[in-house]
This record gives C-alpha cells, sequence and structure tokens, in this order.
C-alpha cells in the first residue's frame, strides 16, 4: 500500500543489512512526505499497519478495511485514528511549532509521548536527569526551586529545555501542573534521529524561546522588578 501510494517503499537500502537495520531501529516515513496530496487520515491508517509495534497495527483486516472506508465515505476514523488527528491539530495551534511544516509536525508526533498530569503533579523534578524536554500542550504549570516560584509556564510554552540547549544532565528546578495539564515529552535521543528539518525547526524555536525570554529579563530589569 505505501508503495503503491508513493512508488517507493518505505525503507530503501543498498545491502540487505541496511535494510534490516532500518526496519528494526528507523521509524517508517509517512506516505504525505513523498506525495503531499496525501490526506493525513490515510497517513494515520498507513502508519499503524506498518507499526513495528505488533499491538499497535490492525488485529484483522476488517479493521483495516472499515478505516480505509471511512476514509472513501468521508467520514471520521474511528476512535484511534481521530487521536492521532486530534494532536496533530493540537501541535499546529501551539506557537512553539508555529514554524513547522505539517510533514515535520506528524514527525514530531512519532517520536514524541504524551503525557496527562493531576494538578499538583511533578512533570520534572530537581536532580533527575535531564535526558527529555517536553512543551505544554495544555494546561499550565510552576517552576519551583525550594519551593520559591521561579517562573510561571501556559500552553504552548517550553519545559526542561536546558538539557537540551546546554546538555545539562541534571534538572535543577522541579516542574509542577498547576491545573491539569498534558505534556508534549521529547526525548533526546529521539530528536536526534530526527531528520534535518526537524531539527532546524526546534534550534529556530528555542532561539525565538530565548529572544523572548530574554526581552522580559531586560523589561523587568527596566522596571526594577
Amino acid at each position: 500500500m505505501f508503495q503503491m501510494l508513493t512508488g517507493r517503499l518505505p525503507f530503501v537500502a543498498d545491502n540487505l543489512a541496511g535494510l534490516a537495520h532500518q526496519i528494526l531501529n528507523a521509524d517508517p516515513p509517512l506516505p504525505s512526505e513523498f506525495r503531499i496530496d496525501v490526506p493525513a487520515e490515510l497517513d494515520i491508517v498507513v502508519r499503524r499497519a506498518i507499526a513495528r509495534d505488533q499491538s499497535v497495527r490492525y488485529p484483522t483486516w476488517e479493521h483495516f478495511a472499515n478505516d480505509l472506508a471511512a476514509i472513501a465515505a468521508g467520514t471520521p476514523l474511528p476512535k484511534h485514528g481521530v487521536l492521532d488527528t486530534e494532536k496533530f491539530n493540537a501541535l499546529k495551534t501551539l506557537d512553539f511549532f508555529r514554524s513547522f511544516g505539517d510533514v515535520e509536525l506528524w514527525e514530531v508526533l512519532r517520536f514524541s509521548e504524551w503525557v496527562d498530569f493531576d494538578e499538583g503533579e511533578v512533570l520534572m523534578k530537581e536532580g533527575d536527569a535531564g535526558d527529555h524536554f517536553g512543551i505544554l500542550a495544555q494546561g499550565e504549570a510552576r517552576v519551583m526551586r525550594k519551593h520559591r516560584l521561579l517562573s510561571q509556564l501556559k500552553t504552548g510554552e517550553c519545559v526542561g529545555e536546558m538539557a537540551y540547549l546546554a546538555e545539562q544532565n541534571i534538572r535543577s528546578a522541579d516542574v509542577v501542573a498547576a491545573k491539569s495539564a498534558r505534556l508534549v515529552r521529547i526525548n533526546m535521543k529521539s530528536l536526534e534521529r530526527a531528520s534535518e528539518i526537524c531539527r532546524l525547526n526546534f534550534d529556530r524555536a528555542f532561539l525565538r524561546v530565548l529572544v523572548q525570554r530574554l526581552s522580559q529579563a531586560n523589561a523587568r530589569i527596566a522596571a526594577g522588578i
């Protein structure tokens, strides 16, 4: 199906060893990365059909056919497909991802983990290993050090980014959910395996964040705060 949609196989290599390595370790691309008119819903179906984790794949041909029939009829996909579409749409609304194209956003969905937190739960703990960062997709969070409030984070803002920017291996503060929150958690090693354009967009986004925070700090200094 992937080859019929794109004219190529999902993995291409010069030899069997290279092909086996890709199949075992690499994330398969989306059809829309090679053919821009492929709809997002079809990306979801193909990705589920060729998922490495067998528990994620379609359990029967009937389930597979039902999703394809839904796309053909223009009706919503069953719940498992809608969730991915909702996540994609959520990313598009966040200022952090404004420079990302659709292909890069789907790529982010492939290697990110979405985690929900109740009010008061710790998103990141001081002293823990800094092997990931996150973007608040929903809710608010407080950055605390020794029970002292350092900053308040709102939906769309990044958290724990110093682990990426400064290769900081140990967290220097707690991040606590101020209300129920949803975090798009991104592991550093996963980002290292992402496409060059995806990593470039993250660098651009973090540069905007740093400039904004520097401007805010200068404004506070000028105001004598």
